[in-house]
């Protein structure tokens, strides 16, 4: 069966002891190959963000996403500073009787790609959608943001569906012109494009087209690149927090046009 899994490893003089592998969690997709998450990130409180795929198949048939006692389709929050990890305490689910996984901070995701915090802790998400729409989140704990039963703004499971209690996206783009899946992204805290301060930045995998969603007003959208490198794999910061674009073909770096 395919996993994923979460590893701890120890790391002195800028190198990593491969042989220090310590397994901390492990994630079972049965036999499907797609939808395992793809973003791990420190927050602001000291704990570890995960961010976890429904683990397929395509559409979830299984309902992972909505299933509180499955990781799948969920952003996870654990404690990771012990010998094995631990269940912060204002978890939404922590303690709970239930059955819900207590590791659980949101959930309702398909693919949650990259995830990033902005300068007031709120915690940003590109979360891939499938047939018509990609989306951007922020992630607020206990929430469900509504994936297998909408796809952006819209039902995918049936016409009409019941929205009661779902947390909306606060920005969605379509697959027009050829757009296929968002990779996103990273809020902007560089100095060479001042513009660009006080934006989450995210890409199109398969045209490369990339956007800033204004972080005070997320209705504002700005698209920076109609076509790009396609292939976008993360928008991610170099250490002084520039945008750097990796793509299959190589790492580019954003810039002011009077650099290009």
């Amino acid at each position: 069966p395919r996993r994923a899994i979460l590893s701890r490893f120890d790391y002195a003089n800028g190198q990593i002891d491969g042989d220090s592998e310590d397994v901390l969690l492990t994630i079972d997709h049965k036999e499907s190959h797609v939808h395992y998450g793809g973003g791990t990130l420190f927050g602001p409180d000291g704990y570890l963000y995960i961010g976890v795929g429904d683990g397929g198949p395509q559409g979830d048939p299984d309902g992972h996403a909505q299933d509180r006692s499955h990781l799948g389709g969920s952003i996870l929050r654990i404690d990771v500073r012990g010998s094995v990890y631990a269940i912060p305490e204002d978890n939404p689910y922590a303690g709970n009787t239930d059955g819900f996984r207590e590791e659980i901070w949101a959930y309702g995701f398909r693919n949650p790609w990259r995830l990033s915090f902005d300068d007031d802790g709120r915690l940003w998400v590109g979360d891939a959608g499938h047939n018509e729409y990609e989306e951007v989140d922020i992630v607020e704990a206990g929430k469900n943001y509504g994936w297998n039963i909408v796809e952006g703004y819209e039902c995918y499971s049936q016409p009409g569906c019941d929205q009661t209690g779902l947390q909306p996206p606060v920005a969605v783009y379509d697959h027009g012109s050829l757009h296929c899946a968002i990779v996103g992204g990273h809020v902007y805290e560089g100095d060479a494009i001042p513009e660009l301060r006080g934006h989450f930045v995210y890409a199109d995998y398969c045209t490369g087209a990339i956007w800033a969603t204004s972080i005070a007003d997320p209705s504002q959208t700005v698209l920076l690149f109609d076509r790009g490198i396609v292939r976008t794999n993360a928008v991610a910061p170099d250490q002084n927090g520039e945008i750097l674009v990796l793509t299959i073909e190589g790492i580019y770096r954003l810039a002011p046009a009077d650099q290009r």
